[in-house]
């Protein structure tokens, strides 16, 4: 941490930071508390060191954490925290246009599916279908999406 605050331009410091995140926010043991003070850690270091803000690692890693959130917090009944983590993948991906990789775009599947069933389960079919439909912005190629759009016609 001590270099990249020393560095913050250093690509290379950059990578090894990214990569010990990764690293803390995948562990098996981890649970929701910590990921959050995780991702606000990360928010945190993004939002204060401006060369961050073009790495495209760090980027699509606050992309995943914030969907993982999202999908959490929607799976979980807790359509408040939900909708927060959600809007701010949004918000983001909206902002820095920077690409998302593929396993962001499958994180993007997989956590606005969460998000669809949990509107479908509350019977308000038209907030899945926006679900579905907003998830098509950020990966239009997904097979799994379009079909579930076409379901919820």
């Amino acid at each position: 941490m001590k270099a990249f605050e020393l560095q913050p331009g250093n690509s290379r410091i950059q990578i090894l930071l990214v990569n010990l995140i990764e690293q803390q926010s995948s562990a098996s043991n981890i649970n929701t508390k910590s990921f959050t003070a995780l991702y606000d850690s990360t928010l945190k270091l993004y939002n204060s060191f401006p060369p961050l803000q073009r790495n495209s690692k760090i980027v699509n890693l606050l992309y995943k954490m914030e969907l993982k959130l999202a999908g959490f917090y929607y799976y979980t009944g807790n359509a408040t925290k939900g909708i927060r983590y959600k809007t701010e993948f949004e918000n983001l991906a909206d902002q820095t246009n920077i690409e998302l990789t593929y396993n962001t775009k499958m994180m993007v599947e997989q956590n606005y599916s969460s998000i669809s069933v949990f509107y479908f389960k509350h019977n308000n079919v038209s907030k899945a279908k926006a679900a579905i439909k907003q998830a098509l912005k950020y990966y239009p190629d997904s097979f799994i999406l379009q079909e579930r759009y076409k379901a919820l016609r």
